[in-house]
């Protein structure tokens, strides 16, 4: 029996010593809890949101709409519906909807949002520049034929 000669074989690179290797120096990342990651998903979200939006003011402040085309159906019903508080929370930002909507105060501390004459003023500007019609109730077909007899 011939003795083995193991010293000759090279050494595979896995097991070859790395002679730039560092030891790590990064921290593992803070755990965060479901409602941060939500949180941070919406921000990235919203930030990164390349859908085209429509600059109005309401109240004298500068709010950015979302064009009817990426509208959501709920937005729309809550339009049809009268809650324009549903659809302010739709159709804007967080940042906005949270920081110029409801900033807007009326006569009382308990009024939070613009008031209906403020809304009506924001759409007319908002259907000129969609050229749509939003807000405005259309009469149906059958309402039409019953007023013809």
């Amino acid at each position: 029996m011939q003795p083995s000669n193991t010293s000759m074989m090279p050494t595979p690179p896995w097991e070859a010593p790395q002679p730039d290797a560092a030891p790590s120096t990064s921290t593992p990342p803070a755990e965060t809890s479901a409602w941060e990651a939500m949180q941070s998903e919406v921000e990235a979200e919203s930030s990164t949101d390349q859908r085209k939006r429509h600059a109005v003011k309401i109240a004298g402040r500068e709010i950015h709409v979302l064009d009817p085309v990426h509208w959501r159906q709920g937005a729309r019903e809550d339009l049809n519906n009268g809650d324009f508080d549903g659809w302010a929370r739709r159709v804007l930002t967080p940042d906005e909807y949270e920081n110029v909507w409801l900033a807007i105060e009326g006569d009382d501390e308990d009024d939070v949002g613009p008031s209906m004459g403020e809304i009506l003023e924001m759409f007319d500007t908002f259907n000129v520049l969609t050229q749509d019609s939003l807000g405005k109730q259309s009469s149906s077909r059958s309402s039409r034929r019953a007023a013809r007899r």
